[in-house]
């Protein structure tokens, strides 16, 4: 905060304690006087988000843009600044106090009543077996570090009703040692500390689970939300209710994330949240062998799926929108075990699981019987879209469809690593690498450009395209015999078209207007390839 903000936002906090002294005075109603200065130290906090040394200025809307435009606390390179008191920018005092005054208009409206209570999940304050039904939204393992960014509102709420609420605001910032999160930088960084980290955030989501699973009543039902698109994230989240007892019997995706925000844009970000709807397994419930469950997995995900893509399920939320089936057919076990007596763990099933939803997507898409490179793009492309992955998720999606990472980034130049992320480089940073134009020009020469996969074909076809060399990809058609307007070559062309324009601009842009123009141009180049004919051979390919 600059001078001039400290001190607005000091002396509104000032007349926040005023105001609660004077209510109190003047009724003897110190609940009433706690209540309308807890909503007055609120107004504080909304004043505070907009107009400190991180807020900027929305110029599409002439507004100002709160510090909280994502999940994160991000620098600005020229903040704005406006008058709290005048409020012409929708970000001042006004502002604040119309904003409570129209929520608890609505929300007292209500007849009913509810309780709030201070404390850690993983120790309920309810006895046993009480609760009909239990909704929970936890942490989504790394993706906010919430602790941290409440010590932005903390600290001002602590200065102005902290004395009203000592059990709440003993720290000078929040408590973070017990927080369910992933966060490394709290256990000294580097690998050690992500897998200490990962290990405090498991430990406290089962213990979560744990006692949830203690306060339902033996029909009651817990409704656990949840999103992330890093299988080790969902693992850890499936084998925490799994360990408690717990295990879903339906789940389906809900939309709640806005794609213009700062932490969804451009990023391949997963934009719904996954509702599972969970019931307390059996106490007598049975073992479970692979290949019965294996079956009932191929029988029931695939009508999930379909369902999911009636409803318009796309992209990563759709990969993600098969655990929750996947969990309710194993979960109902009580392990699930081998022919040889080996339990099958959590990260197996899932893997079966996120199988059977690539094959789906494939058949969807009519690309069911490519190669393996060119399933592994166009699925990244539907999933992910410009984005990047972590290794470990880029591995098991190139495990799904039978080729290795280090193949495709060695062998095919179709993905680019830097330390543990993974991206995948659009056609003309592919033609840009020597090392994979040269290989295709060794192949060309060696009469070897059917050995290449299709997405090689495609992504040299849109690097003539953008060049003007029109008899030169005429000729690459006349190789590879696209003969007629329903060849392969074609459909995945098309599909990957219709994968591409559903996913935000960015690197992807020139892809999309390549792909447009050379499937705008398919008959007039099937007729330049046909009357090369013989002559094809005898060209010369060049770069």
């Amino acid at each position: 905060f600059n001078p001039r903000q400290l001190l607005a936002l000091c002396t509104f906090g000032q007349w926040v304690r005023e105001a609660h002294r004077k209510i109190l005075e003047e009724t003897g109603d110190a609940e009433f006087a706690k209540a309308v200065a807890t909503y007055l130290a609120m107004a504080v906090d909304f004043v505070a988000n907009y107009n400190c040394l991180l807020s900027s200025w929305h110029h599409l809307v002439e507004a100002m843009r709160s510090v909280f435009a994502g999940h994160h606390l991000h620098m600005v390179w020229d903040y704005a600044e406006t008058n709290p008191l005048q409020d012409e920018a929708g970000s001042g005092w006004d502002a604040a106090t119309d904003w409570f005054i129209r929520y608890l208009s609505r929300e007292t409206r209500i007849p009913q009543s509810g309780s709030a209570h201070l404390g850690s999940a993983a120790a309920l304050p309810f006895t046993d077996k009480t609760f009909d039904a239990v909704v929970i939204d936890p942490p989504y393992h790394d993706n906010v570090p919430y602790a941290d960014l409440s010590d932005f509102f903390y600290v001002w709420l602590r200065r102005t009703v902290g004395d009203l609420y000592p059990e709440a605001f003993g720290g000078e910032l929040t408590p973070k040692d017990e927080e369910a999160v992933v966060n490394p930088a709290r256990f000294g960084s580097g690998r050690r500390g992500k897998q200490i980290a990962e290990a405090h955030y498991r430990r406290l989501m089962q213990a979560a689970f744990a006692e949830i699973h203690r306060v339902l009543k033996p029909e009651g039902l817990c409704v656990v939300m949840f999103t992330h698109r890093s299988t080790a994230a969902w693992e850890g989240l499936i084998q925490g209710l799994l360990d408690a007892g717990l295990y879903p019997t339906a789940s389906f995706p809900v939309h709640t994330e806005m794609e213009a925000s700062t932490h969804q844009h451009g990023k391949g970000a997963i934009s719904s949240t996954i509702l599972m709807a969970c019931r307390r397994r059996a106490e007598n419930a049975g073992t479970g062998w692979y290949q019965q469950v294996r079956a009932e997995l191929q029988r029931v995900i695939p009508e999930r799926l379909q369902a999911f893509w009636n409803a318009g399920i796309r992209g990563a939320d759709f990969f993600i929108s098969a655990i929750g089936p996947a969990t309710g057919v194993f979960g109902k076990y009580q392990r699930v075990l081998r022919p040889d007596g080996k339990a099958v763990g959590v990260a197996d099933l899932l893997h079966e699981a996120r199988s059977l939803v690539m094959e789906f997507a494939l058949h969807q898409l009519g690309l069911a019987t490519l190669d393996s490179p060119t399933r592994f793009y166009v699925l990244y492309r539907w999933a992910y879209g410009d984005g990047s992955l972590e290794f470990d998720d880029a591995n098991k999606l190139a495990k799904g469809v039978g080729v290795e990472l280090d193949q495709l980034e060695h062998h095919h130049g179709l993905i680019f690593r830097q330390k543990d992320r993974v991206s995948v480089p659009v056609f003309h940073d592919r033609l840009s690498a020597g090392a994979v134009a040269q290989r295709w020009k060794r192949a060309m020469e060696a009469g070897e450009l059917l050995t290449l996969p299709e997405i090689d074909h495609l992504h040299l076809a849109l690097g003539w395209w953008q060049k003007g060399e029109r008899e030169l990809l005429a000729q690459l058609l006349a190789s590879l015999g696209v003969a007629d307007e329903h060849h392969s070559f074609w459909r995945t062309a098309q599909a990957l078209l219709e994968v591409e324009q559903a996913q935000p601009n960015g690197d992807l842009e020139k892809e999309v207007r390549a792909l447009a123009q050379l499937l705008g141009s398919k008959r007039g180049l099937l007729r330049d390839s046909v009357a090369l004919g013989e002559r094809a051979r005898q060209l010369k390919f060049d770069f």
